[in-house]
């Protein structure tokens, strides 16, 4: 697990279980043992795992009635229901501008590195009734976008 992660949750006051998973019976077990009740949920962590497991970690966190908090798009129209992801095209076009500079003669290794600088986040209204969640209308009025 992310040192970052790790970091976060203990400044929340959130215990955070790691469950690493190699296949869909790994997840099962892993979604399973998971509280139940509500006061948890599930922060699906990205990889190419998750995009290719997607529609089962999101169908066993539904039908056990756990939220999810994932990355990427694919993810909260599966069934997830928040993602907070990088907005990519913003990247591609920061990047241009890094090879205009490039092929004005600049060293890649004279500029310096960027992180990610915009991101947008993705409510999946149909998973929050499904799962009998109330969002708070501020949530609501600043996701960039609704997935009914």
């Amino acid at each position: 697990m992310p040192r970052a992660v790790q970091e976060a949750a203990k400044s929340m006051g959130v215990e955070v279980r790691d469950s690493p998973c190699q296949n869909d019976q790994d997840i099962e077990t892993a979604i399973v043992a998971l509280p139940k009740g509500g006061g948890g949920g599930l922060l699906v962590l990205g990889d190419i795992f998750t995009q290719v497991h997607r529609d089962t970690i999101t169908r066993l966190a539904l039908t056990h009635r756990i939220p999810t908090v994932v990355n990427t798009r694919q993810l909260v129209e599966s069934g997830g229901l928040i993602a907070y992801e990088v907005n990519a095209p913003d990247l591609f076009r920061r990047a241009a501008a890094y090879v205009d500079l490039i092929l004005k003669g600049k060293r890649p290794v004279d500029l310096p590195v960027q992180a990610p600088t915009k991101f947008d986040l993705l409510v999946n209204l149909k998973t929050a009734k499904e799962l009998g969640v109330t969002l708070p209308n501020e949530l609501i009025a600043t996701a960039d976008d609704l997935i009914q």
